[in-house]
């Protein structure tokens, strides 16, 4: 937990101009290159750290009424995953605030992007101390490193809503990114 504690503080200059502003955008995080075969593992982990997790998108189809993202649910979506798709889930983080996640499966390159999804607004609302937005960004972070493991190879990458190629972040040139 120390870790991720200073990994807070360590984005926190970067951190704090993306995730503090108030004006209906969204901040995303980027795991990029994860191992295809860790896909059980990363939805375990959701699992774990998000409340009512649902799978909105499975294989590439919105679904008409969302699916609870249950053992059996979660082993669909691992098996659908040996081919190139894409899965969303929804997890609450707290009271007011989801997370969305996405995961883009490269079967050729049998490897697996997550972009993790939150609303400023809604979990870094203003009013809330110092503490509680370092807080709430210390969890968002910690599901980001959990989702990594042991993948350090794998670039984090925290930016204000992006809808490029994420591997573009890594090149430098954007003063609003915190890599990791």
């Amino acid at each position: 937990m120390a870790v991720v504690d200073l990994m807070v503080e360590r984005v926190w200059p970067v951190a704090k101009q993306i995730v503090l502003s108030w004006n209906d955008s969204a901040s995303e995080i980027f795991v990029l290159d994860l191992p295809r075969k860790e896909f059980g593992r990363i939805l375990d982990v959701i699992i774990d750290a998000t409340h009512d997790p649902v799978v909105l998108r499975f294989d590439g189809i919105n679904l008409d009424q969302e699916r609870v993202l249950n053992q059996n649910m979660r082993d669909q979506l691992v098996r659908a995953s040996k081919m190139s798709t894409v899965h969303s889930i929804r997890g609450s983080l707290n009271a007011n605030s989801n997370c969305y996640f996405y995961f883009w499966v490269d079967a050729e390159k049998r490897t697996i992007e997550t972009e993790m999804v939150f609303w400023n607004d809604l979990s870094f609302p203003p009013g809330r101390t110092l503490e509680d937005h370092k807080e709430m960004l210390g969890r968002i972070l910690r599901i980001a490193h959990r989702i990594r493991g042991e993948n350090h190879q794998s670039k984090c990458i925290l930016s204000p809503e992006y809808n490029s190629e994420p591997s573009e972040l890594l090149k430098g040139g954007h003063k609003k990114v915190a890599i990791w």
